[in-house]
């Protein structure tokens, strides 16, 4: 609450605040605050990387604190290219990555975070790179059983299939994705409209 140039000052005097909980809690909010105030969003996720850079690995196992990090970094990057930041986006994701190689069976999160790269390169116009990224995260998702990013992630692939000139492919894509049940009711609309 409050302006957010008190945040960082409000959590550093917050007792207790310096928790594995905090991070997951900053995680949470950031995207809500994301469609709103990109900028708070990246605030939300600057001082998510600070407190899970602070957490003590002898109070929480070591996995779980490098995820954690890892996950901040992750969001972080993706919040950058909110703004049109790519390059540092694509350092911060840089470094999330060299986070979950040290995390074992890290594939969902490198999957995850393999998706907000994509995103990123769509956006400086490495297209095909960016295409089997969203389309490795999709059978990652695929995999694991999380139909909903599964769908989202083969959207995205679309997406950027469309943008790279390549609109019969995009829209078989778009139409195998229409009827499956997975499909939020804002993801249908986005689907329809493409289509």
């Amino acid at each position: 609450t409050g302006p957010p140039t008190w945040w960082p000052q409000r959590l550093r005097k917050a007792e207790g605040a310096f928790t594995a909980g905090m991070v997951k809690e900053l995680l949470t909010r950031y995207p809500t605050i994301l469609g709103r105030s990109p900028t708070n969003a990246l605030q939300v996720t600057a001082l998510a990387i600070e407190v899970a850079n602070a957490l003590d690995v002898v109070a929480y196992p070591c996995d779980y604190v490098i995820k954690l990090r890892a996950q901040a970094y992750r969001d972080h990057a993706y919040a950058l290219s909110f703004l049109g930041r790519y390059p540092e986006a694509l350092e911060f994701v840089e470094h999330s990555k060299r986070l979950f190689d040290q995390v074992p069976l890290p594939e969902f999160d490198l999957a995850r975070l393999g998706l907000v790269k994509g995103l990123i390169l769509r956006s400086i116009d490495r297209i095909p790179e960016a295409i089997q990224l969203a389309h490795d995260a999709a059978e990652t998702f695929r995999r694991f059983g999380d139909r909903t990013r599964y769908v989202n992630a083969r959207v995205t692939e679309a997406a950027i299939i469309f943008q790279s000139g390549s609109i019969a492919d995009a829209l078989v894509l778009f139409r195998e994705l229409e009827n499956d049940p997975d499909v939020g009711s804002v993801t249908r609309i986005r689907i329809l409209h493409n289509i």
